[in-house]
């Protein structure tokens, strides 16, 4: 899941895990781009919306402060890592008796992503996300900025059922009589 959180000094997305319980209560199924969440983000809990919903690997920024890794290269080497050498000093001479870096570098860890913390309610459509991201770019602010304006101002978790059953009229106040009257007269022809 990428979010991207209302933090202003970030304007940036980050990747994080359904929590396994979502997916047993339904929760996850609520899930679409635009819905507002809470995430942690660097031991804070922040807002935020869901950008996408099953990001492609490669698609994924590299480093991702909510699981603490550092950021790599594209074969997982630091920023800036040469892979034509080792070492730079062993071409110039400058170091004689080097350990072997191959031999006791460990190997990575799997990635493992911070869990989605609440799920608060229904925010902007997938077009209106877009339309933001555009809007961001165009008129050079942050899109979280164009995303909290376009969400509702009152979070509601779903949407009241309707206390009277589909199909039938409501009971009408005895206040209004001509409403009874005109309810109960033949529909005209068409």
């Amino acid at each position: 899941m990428r979010v991207l959180t209302d933090v202003v000094a970030v304007d940036r997305e980050f990747d994080y895990e359904v929590p396994e319980p979502w997916q047993q209560d339904g929760r996850a199924d609520r899930l679409a781009v635009g819905t507002m969440v809470r995430v942690t983000l660097q031991g804070r809990r922040v807002g935020g919306w869901v950008t996408a919903l099953d990001p492609e690997p490669e698609d994924r920024p590299a480093g991702n402060p909510g699981t603490g890794d550092p950021p790599t290269g594209a074969a997982g080497e630091p920023p800036g890592a040469s892979r034509e050498s080792e070492d730079p000093r062993l071409e110039l001479g400058l170091v004689l008796d080097l350990p072997p870096a191959a031999a006791s570098a460990p190997e990575p860890a799997p990635l493992r992503l911070q869990p989605l913390a609440k799920l608060v309610g229904p925010g902007p459509a997938p077009g209106i996300m877009d339309l933001a991201r555009w809007a961001a770019w165009r008129w050079a602010g942050r899109t979280a900025t164009f995303c909290g304006t376009a969400s509702p101002p009152r979070v509601i978790e779903s949407v009241p059922r309707a206390a009277v059953p589909p199909g039938a009229a409501p009971a009408l106040p005895d206040a209004v009589p001509w409403l009874s009257s005109w309810r109960a007269a033949p529909a005209p022809p068409v």
